[in-house]
C-alpha cells in the first residue's frame, strides 16, 4: 500500500512547482497535514495524545525531528522544480546503504536482521539497480541529455542534501516509537515541523498566491498535504515500528518504480529503457530482502 500511494507526494510536488513558490507549497501542505492529523488524533487517539503532550522526552526528540524535517522538506520541494518526480525519488535511494549502516550501529535488533545472507545479497542487487537508474538521466521525453544541464544538476544536489538530512529522522523515529504512540507523536512532529517552517515562509513566501490559482491547483495543494502527511509520516511511523528500519528502507526503495509509472501516466515524466532495466534489477533486490524470514523485536513494544 505504501509503495502504491507513495508516488502521490513527489508527483504532486512536481506539478505544484509550476504554479507556486517553494515557501507557499511547504506552508500550505504542512498546515493541511497538521490539521488533518489533529482531527484524527482528537477523535480517536485523545488519551495517547494527552500522554505524549505531557512527556518532556517526547518533546525533546520531536523538536530535533521537526527542525530536520522542515529543512529537508524545503530542499525536497525545491529540488522537484528542476528534476522529474521519478528521478528525485531514485536519487534518494542512494541513501539506502547509509540508512542501513546507521541502523546496524545504533539498534541491536536490526543487526539480527542484517545477519541474513539473503539480506546482504538483496542489498547489493537493489543498490546497484537504484544507482544505475540515478545515473541514466532523462529529459522527460525519453532522451538522456541532462548531463550538462545546470538546473538539473542543481536539483540533484538539492536532493542529495535532502537524503543526507533524512538519515537522522528514521533513527530518531525508531527511538521515539520505542515508547511513544505513533499517531500522537506523528501529530506533534508535524506541528513542530510547521511551526519551525512558518516564520520564514510568511516572511519570504507568496502565501496568498493561492487566491489567484485554479481550484485544481489548490485541490492538489491541500489534498497532497493531507495525503502526504498520512503517507510520509503516519505510515512511515507504523512501518518503522512494525518492520524495523532495514525492512522499511527496502519498502521505500520500491517507490521509484511506482513513481515512474504514475509519473508517466499523470504528468508525462518518461523514463529511458536503461532506467526501466535498472528498475527491474532494483525490484529483484527488494524481493530478495522481503522474502527474508520475519525478524523478532527484542525491545518492549510501544504503548497502545
Amino acid at each position: 500500500m505504501y509503495v502504491l500511494i507513495g508516488p502521490v507526494v513527489p508527483i504532486s510536488l512536481r506539478y505544484l512547482n509550476a504554479h507556486l513558490d517553494v515557501w507557499a507549497i511547504n506552508f500550505w501542505r504542512m498546515l493541511a497535514g497538521a490539521l488533518t492529523l489533529t482531527v484524527i488524533a482528537g477523535l480517536w487517539f485523545r488519551a495517547p495524545l494527552r500522554r505524549e503532550l505531557a512527556s518532556g522526552q517526547t518533546w525533546g526528540i520531536i523538536a530535533i525531528m521537526g527542525a530536520n524535517s522542515a529543512l529537508s522538506g524545503y530542499l525536497s520541494v525545491w529540488a522537484f522544480a528542476f528534476i522529474p518526480a521519478a528521478t528525485g525519488v531514485l536519487l534518494r535511494t542512494i541513501g539506502l546503504p547509509l540508512n542501513i549502516a546507521a541502523a546496524l550501529i545504533f539498534f541491536h535488533d536490526e543487526r539480527a536482521v542484517a545477519s541474513k545472507r539473503r539480506l546482504a545479497v538483496g542489498t547489493a542487487v537493489a543498490f546497484a539497480g537504484a544507482l544505475g537508474i540515478a545515473l541514466v538521466n532523462t529529459n522527460g521525453n525519453g532522451a538522456a541529455d541532462h548531463t550538462l544541464d545546470s538546473g538539473y544538476l542543481f536539483g540533484c544536489v538539492l536532493m542529495f542534501l535532502t537524503t543526507l538530512l533524512d538519515l537522522l529522522t528514521p533513527l530518531l523515529t525508531k527511538r521515539l516509537l520505542n515508547r511513544a504512540h505513533p499517531i500522537a507523536s506523528a501529530t506533534m512532529h508535524v506541528w513542530m515541523q510547521f511551526l519551525i517552517f512558518a516564520p520564514p515562509a510568511i516572511l519570504f513566501g507568496s502565501l496568498m498566491h493561492i487566491t489567484r490559482t485554479s481550484a485544481t491547483v489548490n485541490g492538489v495543494l491541500f489534498g497532497s498535504g493531507a495525503a502526504g502527511i498520512l503517507i510520509g509520516v503516519v505510515m512511515t511511523f507504523y512501518l518503522i515500528r512494525a518492520a524495523g528500519l532495514i525492512r522499511f528502507n527496502f519498502t521505500v526503495i520500491l517507490m521509484p518504480i511506482s513513481t515512474a509509472m504514475f509519473g508517466y501516466l499523470l504528468i508525462d515524466d518518461v523514463l529511458t529503457a536503461g532506467q526501466i532495466v535498472f528498475g527491474l534489477i532494483t525490484l529483484v533486490g527488494c524481493m530478495l530482502v522481503l522474502r527474508t524470514p520475519p525478524r523478532t523485536n527484542d525491545q518492549n513494544p510501544p504503548p497502545a
